[in-house]
């Protein structure tokens, strides 16, 4: 007989089905542990609402996996909330996983399996996430907001990214602006300004070199290459092409691609990026912007916190500028509402009661408010009082660039599953790589959708 092959999102339903019906366990990573009880100062207790502590007749255990450790940035103004909640919640015990982003999606698909997922999770709509909802691992959030009375305090553009066909599949919680941030400081001493044309920016790097400097750092040893070189080939897409190419391949078709991959190498090879940018990840490229090494690094909203705010007056955020024959109209950055959502699982459902006590209390605006002041998390909330608050001088620059440019989803959000290890591991990184030509990337991209298909 022919064997069926089987799709990532049908394996894991599947398995998912028959590990329920014979009971089986495993273990799925770290162990949780229960929440401290220590109230965090400043963070206002939410007003009742539908859902209500009392309505938590019996103790509740909620587990919750996330990104934001202590050590996030993020992880601070979040753990208070939590803290808070927990406080003033005697029946609901939280217990966190914490796990980084990109390793969220097979621990919980895992834990799926033998039943034992988290009941919620905060996590951003990539590839495999998309694909939740579907295959019953998490349930729709409609219903959610809908008990709760929220239906309307979120933003039509939120609501609609995390709307897939016809289903809200989470409830948005992180937006964020990605654009090219510039020392205005190193231009000054470099004498030059922000570019706006493809010649602009090579001579940006050859006057910025010549003052001393670093021209554009970028982590070129994981993740935020691919991300930057995604970028420069996106300037002479449109989104929709973008979007095709980056889900399913096909490059070297594309004239306008291979124009892309082409401005890429031209630009590396005018000496745009700094050169230890093959060996730096994140991290090392954060520090080298921030310790002022650098007059050009590709941050987004959550590494504002990392950036004083005698530097975040120094700086300058731009889109990425448009090339001849770019199809875009304005400068291109990337920005979105994906950054991370809540979203409630097959388990969490069982314990809805708890679950939407939770929400309720997350979701209040002092809450909000808390992560935007400490956190420079873009809401998705009509509203957020943020009288008092004291925002980050580049959090309120990212708001003011939103008309100067193109903004689209990152590329990141479209590359599928099986192609993202290969894509963003090894694709990414070589072209960083001095003397690696167009044609060598262009294989290379099409060879890894090909091979993951």
């Amino acid at each position: 007989m022919k064997s069926t092959p089987y799709s990532r999102r049908e394996f894991i339903r599947l398995a998912s089905l028959s590990l329920a019906g014979v009971g089986l366990a495993a273990c799925t990573g770290r162990a949780a542990t229960p929440m401290a009880t220590t109230a965090a100062s400043g963070v206002a207790t939410a007003p009742p609402a539908t859902a209500t502590a009392e309505s938590v007749a019996q103790a509740v255990i909620l587990k919750i996996m996330h990104n934001w450790s202590e050590a996030d940035p993020s992880g601070i103004p979040f753990t208070n909330i939590l803290s808070q909640f927990q406080s003033t919640h005697d029946n609901i015990t939280l217990e966190q996983e914490v796990f980084d982003v990109e390793d969220i999606p097979t621990k919980v698909e895992t834990a799926f399996i033998s039943g034992q997922e988290p009941d919620i999770i905060f996590q951003n709509l990539m590839s495999n996430s998309r694909e939740w909802n579907d295959i019953g691992l998490t349930v729709p959030a409609s219903p959610i907001l809908s008990d709760l009375g929220l239906q309307s305090a979120f933003l039509d553009s939120a609501i609609s990214e995390y709307t897939i066909n016809d289903t809200l599949v989470a409830i948005p919680l992180q937006g964020f602006v990605w654009p090219l941030w510039y020392n205005t400081e190193i231009l000054d001493k470099a004498g030059v300004g922000v570019p706006t044309t493809i010649d602009e920016l090579i001579n940006f790097a050859d006057k910025v070199r010549g003052a001393g400097f670093n021209p554009w750092v970028v982590g070129g040893a994981d993740t935020w290459a691919y991300i930057a070189f995604g970028l420069v080939v996106s300037s002479m897409l449109e989104w929709k092409t973008t979007e095709r190419l980056f889900s399913q391949g096909g490059f070297r078709d594309e004239p306008a691609a291979v124009e892309g991959v082409e401005l890429f190498v031209r630009l590396r090879d005018a000496g745009l990026f700094a050169d230890d940018t093959p060996g730096l990840d994140n991290a090392g490229m954060v520090q080298t912007f921030v310790n002022g090494k650098s007059a050009l690094a590709h941050l987004g909203s959550w590494s504002i916190p990392e950036v004083s705010p005698e530097l975040g007056e120094k700086v300058t955020l731009a889109g990425f500028p448009l090339p001849g024959g770019s199809p875009l109209q304005k400068p291109l950055s990337f920005g979105s509402f994906i950054g991370k959502a809540v979203w409630v699982t097959r388990n969490g459902a069982e314990k809805m009661a708890a679950v939407e006590e939770f929400v309720r209390y997350f979701y209040d605006g002092q809450n909000i408010a808390q992560l935007v002041e400490e956190a420079a998390l873009v809401p998705p909330l009509r509203n957020v009082p943020l009288e008092g608050r004291e925002l980050h001088p580049v959090y309120t620059k990212q708001l003011a660039l939103l008309n100067d440019v193109t903004l689209t989803p990152p590329i990141g959000s479209v590359v599928p599953g099986s192609v993202r290890p290969i894509v963003l591991n090894n694709v990414g990184p070589l072209a960083f790589v001095p003397g690696t030509s167009a044609e060598e990337i262009l294989d290379a991209l099409d060879n890894a959708y090909a091979t993951a298909s």
